[in-house]
């Protein structure tokens, strides 16, 4: 129908993102009934990417609040809990970091009870970033370390994240030697990048500190 006619369009990367948003509104123009229609977290989640590549966070986190409300409606505990962390994620983006921490702070109480120990680890990682930032570093410490003990070794994306909050929450106590050991577990598991060079970089500040 041409709900799906519009939903192919949105999805057609070939298409630049003005005429895939446009799609994308259209498709939503011809849901009648947000709460059945279970198509509406296709669009929705879709629309929420496209305003998010183009840095457009506002529009991103009132999509993805839709989401969320929708998700609420339909008491579908797993869809709430990735929902809060979507909007947790573009929070961040926009600044609005305490509202980010409760998001992902309610994502992580759902995803403990699903036992889902990525999504544990991931918003437990999330979390600890924003103590980090606001100088809780002890309980940053906490949910770094936990946020640890979810994730698979071999991750590559979170786990670098979680040595270098570690680090920089050493460093901001002054135990440089510590946040050397964890710049290095970070650096380890990034390719040639600009994190490396920003973890190394980093490493180099806290050697300073060392007079090494």
């Amino acid at each position: 129908d041409s709900i799906d006619f519009f939903i192919k369009k949105m999805k057609n990367n070939k298409l630049n993102s003005n005429e895939r948003m446009i799609s994308a509104n259209k498709a939503l123009e011809q849901i009648g009934n947000y709460n059945e229609d279970k198509r509406i977290f296709k669009i929705l989640r879709y629309k929420t990417y496209l305003l998010g590549v183009e840095r457009n966070y506002q529009g991103a986190l009132k999509t993805s609040k839709k989401l969320l409300q929708i998700s609420i409606i339909r008491k579908d505990s797993t869809m709430i809990a990735d929902e809060s962390f979507r909007v947790g994620y573009y929070y961040l983006m926009d600044a609005k970091k305490d509202s980010a921490f409760l998001h992902y702070q309610m994502a992580n109480s759902i995803y403990i009870i699903f036992n889902d120990s990525v999504k544990i680890g991931q918003s437990l990682a999330q979390m600890a970033m924003i103590q980090s930032d606001y100088g809780d570093f002890i309980n940053s410490d906490i949910n770094a370390i936990n946020a640890i003990t979810y994730l698979d070794e071999n991750d590559k994306v979170y786990l670098p994240a979680i040595y270098n909050c570690l680090a920089i929450s050493s460093k901001g106590q002054f135990d440089y030697a510590e946040a050397v050991y964890w710049y290095d577990k970070a650096i380890e598991l990034v390719p040639n990048s600009i994190k490396k060079i920003r973890y190394l970089n980093n490493k180099a500040s806290s050697l300073r500190y060392l007079n090494e």
